[in-house]
This record gives C-alpha cells, structure tokens and sequence, in this order.
C-alpha cells in the first residue's frame, strides 16, 4: 500500500502494520546521491559533447578510410585460398531479392545474367531494368533448376 505523508516526505512503502519503511525520505541519503548524480549529468553531459572535436585527422589509426580505385589484377586470400582476378567482374548473378535491388540500383542491370526468386514486389523505380534481367527461378521452388553442383568456382 503506498500513501502519501506530510508535505516533508515523498512516497512511502507502508507496511501490514502501518508503519513506513523505504529509503525515499526526503532528506535521506538515497534522495541526496541521486540528486547529485542528476545534478552531475545534466552539467557534465553538454560540457562533453560541446567540446567533442568532429574533424577526423587524415591517417589516423582506426580511422576507415577510402580504399580508392581497385587496380588489377586484384589477388584475394580468404580462408586459406587465394583467388586472383584479372579485371572487373562483366556479369553478375544474384541469389536473393535484396542483392538484385542493390545491382539494379548501382545501373549495373546490363551486367546482370541473372536473378533467383522475388518474394516482395520489385520497387517501381526498378521495375524497369528488373524485367530485363532473366528469372532463373520463380517463386515457386523447382529443385531441378536450382539444384547444386559440388564442383567449386
């Protein structure tokens, strides 16, 4: 049962019995720290986000940087193999509905050999260049034509 108590009180937690228990007296030392916690916060927070420095330095360890144009031939080593290519990919085949919009939004749809199946209408700003890129599956599963080789690329 909570009841409110004189005005120089704050809630209490009132026991079968009657009495008043809990540390939320005003004046008590749980109502002071917390107080002085907030008090703290709301000074400390702006200082430290006014005086943030928002210009990145150029070469700056753990800084990301641009890794700027790719020369070829490009050699890759992933997982213990390593694969060298002699120039950019000329055609590309997507597997999944969310790698075909980002193809045909990057204008590579006259690179695109390929798409798998479309769960969820095509965006209409892509609809143009998607219906000139081959389906090798619909959306109804047909395992024969999706069936996997165990030869490696």
């Amino acid at each position: 049962m909570r009841q409110r108590l004189e005005s120089d009180h704050l809630w209490q937690a009132m026991t079968v019995d009657g009495s008043a228990t809990g540390p939320w007296i005003k004046g008590s030392l749980a109502v002071r720290a917390s107080t002085a916690l907030l008090s703290l916060l709301a000074v400390a927070l702006p200082l430290m986000v006014a005086c943030g420095h928002s210009d990145p330095a150029a070469g700056e360890p753990g800084r990301l940087q641009g890794a700027g144009p790719t020369s070829y031939p490009l050699t890759i080593e992933n997982c213990g193999v390593t694969v060298t290519f002699d120039g950019p990919p000329q055609r590309a085949v997507s597997l999944y509905q969310a790698s075909t919009e980002i193809l045909l939004a990057l204008g590579l749809a006259d690179r695109m050999v390929g798409t798998s199946t479309w769960f969820d209408p095509v965006l209409p700003e892509l609809a143009d260049d998607n219906a000139d890129v081959p389906r090798l599956a619909d959306n109804d599963r047909d395992w024969k034509s999706c069936s996997v080789s165990s030869r490696t690329w």
